[in-house]
């Protein structure tokens, strides 16, 4: 009737004469497709649901030992039978108590109606099937917009200006709102102790738990950060992995556990344990609830690190520039504790000194190195464009990015500071830095920028959505009512097919945008990066009543470049121009090249509030913000990329009127913008402009 299984049917009548009818009518319109189970009470019917759960109960009201609508009340382990209910002496009470009790259908008893029960059953059937399903995908759906709305919210931590146990506290806050449960904590993992340990409590006493800590692979929290996988343990007494020392020690029960690992690029960094749910017990809501906070939150600790690290790192260079500006006499007892590279050269490029860290990374002494050449470091060679000494340059600061394998991490950044006299050059100091762990936590807050970006285009995505998923569901309906007519059903399982290809071209669009660049240049189309940014934010353009007008003035020539984070710095640009026009607005984007043929320049003209002229000078610095909500990257991040493209990010506003960022990216690549890889994906001398 259904499938090519035959489908089990459950008949529950005390009269013989109407079993028998039931049963002919059942075999002449196909005995093969149905398997006709029959009981003549309760007790026997329970029996037989327990034993061989049916797809379909049709039950009388009145039985020897009770109502048949009485099956309708099964126990929650079981799983949902529609019910037909029959009855010999019909009345509206009756129906009414029926319908409400959850029957799917109503019959009087008749010869009529029981010749045709295989069709009233199947019709039931496929009533029960389409019901089924509406109800899965909006409980899916209310399940995937709650935890979206978790994601988004937990999300915000990712780039917030936030330290780890900040982060922590603000995900506690949330889960103590989402969850009812006794108490939780939040594990991580230790890597000098290779221990896990309590980070953060949801409810009772920290001092309890302060004492205790984990191997990997020890009780269900160590299982669950060993193998990087969750684990719902409706009853821990019946888990081989539970184990009750914490209990012993703290006098608390533990009765049920929902563990989640916490997982940030690849690596398990610790887990979220919830324990004893009031009321019921953990099912895979709350597991799907749990793994939506911890994916964000694995990235917010990770991230709330490398920001730390990041300050800390800054705070020791403003440390470093101020001590290299004493006097001579200090040099020895200053730059040697130093972790970055310092040397001093003349005139004539002969190293005058040099710290302890430079000559370790050379493999020699400070002593050994004065009065070389410091062209025999073989550092030079590769940012001789830098060299003040070189170019007899009296500029303040000259700065660059250079990769140099032979030397501790790789990458490095590169300061001058021009010594003069009376205007003349007499040689540099000269500040090598390590920077390759700060290159990777730089590559990290512009991936989390993505993600920001995508939080900040969630809803008007979700609803850009919802639109083919209600389509595609009608279209099924129709399909499933017209199985009778090929035709229609073709028609209307081919609009289904093309509303799943949109939804596919949409996520695909999403994911697109999110995923890391892999940072290797190559040719790149603005127009087109113009347009697939619109594309994705074109809801969030309409629902801000926001609307674009697009001019590209004469042949724009083909750019090189990583193509996703140009379109990620468009993106920002775009959505900014949301945030200014609050009231709706128009964002123009114009494209031409310079005058002087070296430059694209890419205008966002808004026409927003603008930005007060006391500002202009600081949006571009990290974590500045005038937003409530904002967490200043996005500017900053912006800034960067542009600027490691060998081009600019500039900016002119009005208060009332307007403002207009302007992307300046070079028509060639240069000596500093460009990359030569080699065949085998490796990146030789990648050196970069970041004035």
């Amino acid at each position: 009737m259904i499938t090519d299984q035959p489908t089990h049917i459950l008949l529950l009548e005390d009269e013989p004469a109407h079993t028998e009818i039931i049963q002919r009518a059942f075999s002449l319109r196909g005995g093969d497709l149905v398997r006709l189970s029959i009981a003549n009470t309760l007790a026997h019917a329970r029996r037989l649901i327990d034993s061989d759960p049916p797809n379909l109960i049709v039950a009388d009201w009145k039985l020897p030992d009770g109502e048949g609508v009485e099956l309708l009340f099964q126990p929650k382990d079981r799983p949902d039978i529609p019910v037909i209910i029959m009855t010999s002496h019909g009345n509206e009470r009756i129906a009414v108590e029926a319908i409400k009790a959850g029957a799917i259908d109503y019959i009087v008893k008749s010869p009529d109606t029981l010749i045709d029960l295989p069709h009233i059953a199947e019709r039931a059937l496929r009533q029960w099937i389409t019901l089924t399903e509406k109800a899965r995908i909006e409980n899916e759906l209310r399940m995937r917009a709650e935890a979206e709305a978790i994601w988004q919210t937990v999300g915000k931590t990712i780039v917030s200006n936030q330290t780890p146990d900040q982060a922590l506290a603000t995900v506690i806050d949330i889960v103590k709102r989402k969850m009812q449960v006794e108490t939780g904590t939040v594990l991580l993992w230790n890597p000098e102790s290779q221990r896990i340990v309590f980070s953060k409590l949801l409810q009772g006493d920290p001092h309890q738990f302060s004492s205790f800590s984990l191997r990997k692979g020890e009780g269900i929290v160590g299982w669950v950060v060993e193998n990087g996988r969750s684990a719902l343990v409706p009853d821990v007494s019946k888990d081989i992995r539970w184990q009750s020392k914490v209990d012993r020690g703290t006098g608390f029960i533990t009765r049920s556990i929902l563990c989640v690992p916490l997982i940030a690029h690849d690596e398990t960094i610790g887990a979220i344990e919830l324990i004893n749910k009031s009321p019921g017990t953990f099912d895979e809501r709350d597991l799907m609830l749990m793994e939506s906070i911890a994916a964000p939150l694995a990235i917010a600790i990770q991230n709330a690190r490398l920001q730390q690290q990041v300050r800390n790192h800054l705070a020791e260079l403003t440390e470093v520039f101020a001590k290299v500006a004493h006097a001579k006499h200090e040099w020895e007892q200053t730059v040697d504790v130093i972790d970055a590279g310092i040397w001093l050269v003349d005139a004539e490029c002969r190293i005058m000194r040099a710290n302890r860290t430079l000559a370790e990374w050379l493999g020699t002494t400070p002593n050994a190195l004065i009065d070389a050449d410091c062209h025999s470091l073989n550092i030079c060679n590769t940012f001789s464009d830098y060299c003040p000494v070189r170019l007899r340059s009296t500029e303040i600061l000259r700065r660059g990015e250079v990769q140099i394998p032979h030397l501790a991490g790789g990458t490095f950044r590169l300061n001058t500071y021009p010594m003069q006299t009376e205007g003349k050059v007499i040689g540099s100091v000269n500040v090598l830095q390590d920077i390759t762990q700060e290159k990777a936590m730089q590559s990290q807050l512009v991936q989390a920028e993505k993600l920001a970006g995508i939080g900040r285009l969630a809803a008007s995505l979700a609803h850009e959505i919802n639109n083919p998923l209600q389509a595609l569901q009608g279209c099924l309906d129709l399909a499933l009512a017209n199985l009778n007519n090929v035709e229609k059903q073709q028609r209307y399982l081919g609009i289904a097919k093309s509303e799943v290809e949109r939804l596919g071209t949409m996520v695909q669009r999403m994911l697109d945008f999110y995923r890391p660049s892999k940072g290797s240049r190559g040719p790149m189309d603005l127009k087109a990066l113009v347009d697939e940014v619109l594309t994705l934010s074109g809801k969030r353009l309409q629902h801000a009543k926001v609307t674009t007008k697009v001019e590209w003035n004469g042949t724009l020539p083909i750019i090189y470049g990583v193509a996703n984070q140009i379109k990620q710095v468009f993106l920002n640009l775009v959505l900014n121009a949301v945030d200014a026009m609050p009231s709706g607005g128009e964002l123009k984007i114009i494209g031409q090249v310079s005058e002087d043929s070296q430059w694209v320049c890419t205008e966002f003209i808004d026409s927003g509030i603008g930005i007060a002229s006391q500002n202009l000078d600081k949006i571009f610095e990290p974590f500045y913000t005038t937003k409530s909500t904002g967490t200043g990257l996005g500017l900053g991040i912006s800034h960067t990329i542009v600027a490691s493209h060998g081009g600019r990010l500039t900016v002119d506003s009005t208060i009332g009127k307007g403002t207009t960022f302007t992307v300046w990216l070079p028509t060639q690549p240069t000596d500093r913008t460009k990359s030569t890889m080699v065949a085998d994906g490796k990146t030789k001398s990648n050196l970069k402009a970041s004035e």
